[in-house]
């Protein structure tokens, strides 16, 4: 069995390295148009284990719209979200970074929600993450399985990747062009290498290693490719400003 494991690990870790070989290769290539929100949807709904369908959805004053989806599903979904004014989504566009459904059915959180969204389209199985895109903008990446338990850790940490790099796109669109293609690349490159850094030597998540850059961003008042450049020079995180030395 855990030969099976490590088997079907490599082959996700393998594909979503495919994934993203293809995805910085559009920006190297100067094509930011095919780099959209619904490329990322495609992409990454295809690669997340367990996934059937997925969607980013955004807030932008107080009002919620669907960006991008895999198909007309996850649509029906949120509208159901938004109608009732419940559900993981909407916890994470409003106060949560990640939730995680295991299965509606069984999931007393979202009652208005749930019954509706099993019934809408047979959905069991969420999980949402918060898009860091600022105060003003706020979205989140979510993949739906018509089966319960349908994502485990693996498919949790893959999808946090996602969330991260859909967050990067994101924000690279809303600057209209302003950074260059190659140095949009280096920055998802370096903060992608320094995630992976923090994964390996704290064992940590992805999305726990992803927030941890965010938290030392904010606290050392650092941008956050500078504090991945130095994850990935250094190996660990920059230390908490201290008394100038000499």
């Amino acid at each position: 069995m855990e030969s099976q494991e490590r088997a079907e690990i490599a082959s996700a870790l393998a594909e979503l390295a495919a994934a993203f070989t293809g995805l910085v290769q559009v920006l190297l290539e100067g094509n930011q148009a095919r780099l959209s929100p619904q490329r990322i949807v495609d992409v990454a709904a295809r690669v997340v284990p367990g996934c059937r369908h997925a969607a980013v959805v955004v807030i932008e004053g107080d009002r919620p719209r669907t960006l991008a989806s895999t198909d007309a599903m996850p649509d029906h979904v949120e509208a159901v979200q938004f109608d009732a004014g419940q559900g993981p989504s909407w916890d994470v566009l409003v106060t949560d970074d990640y939730v995680r459904v295991d299965d509606l059915a069984d999931d007393a959180r979202w009652p208005q929600f749930a019954s509706r969204a099993i019934q809408v389209g047979n959905i069991r199985s969420i999980i949402s993450y918060r898009l860091y895109l600022g105060r003003q903008r706020r979205a989140a990446l979510n993949f739906y399985s018509t089966w319960p338990h349908a994502f485990d850790e693996l498919a949790a940490a893959i999808g946090a990747i996602f969330a991260a790099y859909c967050s990067l796109a994101l924000i690279t669109q809303q600057l209209d062009g302003d950074v260059h293609p190659q140095r949009a690349a280096n920055v998802h490159r370096e903060i992608g290498v320094a995630v992976g850094i923090l994964m390996a030597t704290e064992q940590l998540t992805a999305d726990d290693a992803f927030a941890r850059l965010h938290t030392a961003s904010r606290q050392l008042h650092r941008d956050l490719q500078d504090v991945a450049r130095h994850v990935t020079t250094a190996g660990h995180l920059p230390d908490e400003p201290r008394n100038p030395g000499p």
